[in-house]
């Protein structure tokens, strides 16, 4: 949607089959203190393509986006899943890099920005997929 963060998701159709993973979902719950986890592939420190998990909460919670303060991303970790636990790892969100809240005092907090999978994105997804697994 024009360079909106908002929209900050794809889908990438691989060629052949990778294996199992997970699932993922949508969930219209998810309020601050959520406990997320980020998968990642970050570019600056490591440069060997080694996964990283970055663990925290959610902070605020928006219609379209979560925030997170408390997660260590670094560039590279953006399109990264985010991925919550309830019996089993479920993606929700896509790591969409970090923004700054700036409050009436002046002060300036950095928070994480993850896109939502809402209902609409996960019937869209599903649509991309072109599978009955939805």
């Amino acid at each position: 949607e024009d360079g909106d963060f908002n929209y900050d998701y794809a889908l990438i159709i691989l060629s052949e089959d990778v294996g199992t993973w997970s699932s993922f979902g949508w969930n219209d719950g998810f309020q601050a203190e959520t406990p997320i986890y980020i998968f990642g592939y970050p570019a600056r420190d490591k440069l060997d393509y080694e996964m990283w998990l970055s663990t925290g909460s959610v902070s605020e919670a928006e219609s379209l986006v979560l925030y997170s303060g408390n997660i260590d991303t670094v560039p590279g970790n953006s399109g990264s899943g985010v991925l919550y636990w309830n019996n089993y790892l479920s993606l929700i969100a896509v790591h969409s890099g970090w923004v700054e809240f700036c409050h009436p005092d002046g002060t300036c907090v950095i928070r994480n920005r993850e896109v939502r999978i809402t209902k609409s994105r996960f019937e869209q997804i599903c649509g991309w997929m072109n599978t009955d697994l939805c």
